[in-house]
């Protein structure tokens, strides 16, 4: 009996190490000071000291960029956790749905959230008409460098600086998605893709609709449609699966695998009609938005992509 307790009480001392190891590594899992120089982390506040940007060796994880958001958590001694997203700790529901945003090329907006020092602001931008009056103010991520600059402003903290001098650049926050692809030629510069796949890079070659030159780790429109992946879910599509541009291009309504003036003009001579009626041939290419009438809605779209060339559609 002694010997089966004690076999259980070393099992329950080894599952706890790998427990308390597994924790560590989840708190350590963030994307700053990829260098690993133990500065390269720090934003600083006048009345507040110094923020750290890089996980603690215990507690919350440390800050991770992508390209459309930053999550986890920066730490200061004076002030405690600096929350950069609701999504850390489910929150959204009854918090609202807040958080730090990234508009791919390192332009930030959104709010942080404090419990000691309340909201803090990334960008005057959340609230366009106060730019006149603290200054077009906010934070950006360096692309190429991953270098933070900029500020930040709390209410109850004031602003929490980026750079701009007062904060050594050994010392100014440093990002990196640690993918091992030099940023330069990066289709992802905020997240990991070291494939750098790129499904649509057959439409920005060909000039068809919905291209670009971003990696499918930060594509919202993946198959390069001209839909995004919320879009095409909105219409009924399955989540996580993308359609083909062919089978929502309706631009070009003469089917000649050119958007040109000619489509333009083939459609507006049903200007106001109703597709329903049967007035109109093949209404399904005709119909570009979602309700029945023939607008300028309906011109805008085609308009939108017009020089397209869309010859890999049936």
């Amino acid at each position: 009996m002694i010997s089966r307790l004690r076999k259980r009480f070393s099992m329950a001392i080894v599952l706890a190490t790998v427990l308390a190891a597994v924790v560590s590594l989840v708190a350590a899992a963030d994307t700053i000071d990829p260098g690993a120089t133990g500065t390269a982390r720090y934003a600083w506040g006048e009345n507040v000291g110094w923020i750290n940007a890089k996980a603690p060796t215990t507690g919350n994880p440390g800050v991770t960029v992508s390209g459309t958001k930053l999550t986890g958590y920066m730490w200061g001694e004076n002030i405690g956790w600096i929350n950069m997203n609701c999504l850390n700790n489910a929150m959204c529901g009854s918090t609202g749905n807040y958080g730090v945003t990234n508009n791919g090329a390192g332009v930030l907006k959104g709010y942080a959230w404090g419990e000691n020092v309340g909201w803090l602001s990334f960008s005057c931008q959340n609230v366009p008409a106060t730019c006149a009056g603290t200054g077009n103010y906010g934070v950006t991520i360096d692309p190429l460098t991953g270098l933070f600059s900029g500020k930040a402003w709390g209410e109850n903290i004031g602003w929490l600086v980026f750079d701009y001098g007062t904060v050594p650049v050994a010392n100014r926050v440093v990002t990196d998605d640690g993918d091992g692809i030099a940023a330069a030629v990066d289709n992802c510069v905020f997240d990991a893709n070291s494939a750098q796949t790129n499904t649509d890079a057959a439409n920005t070659a060909g000039n068809r609709p919905g291209a670009d030159l971003l990696g499918d780790a930060c594509d919202d429109d993946k198959d390069g449609d001209g839909y995004t992946l919320q879009q095409e879910q909105a219409v009924g599509f399955p989540a996580n699966k993308d359609l083909s541009y062919c089978s929502i291009m309706r631009a070009d309504v003469d089917t000649d695998h050119v958007v040109s003036i000619l489509d333009l003009t083939d459609l507006a001579q049903f200007f106001g009609k109703n597709v329903s009626s049967g007035i109109i041939r093949a209404p399904e290419r005709y119909k570009q938005d979602a309700d029945d009438t023939i607008s300028i809605l309906d011109l805008t779209d085609v308009a939108a992509v017009f020089t397209k060339n869309v010859s890999a559609c049936p």
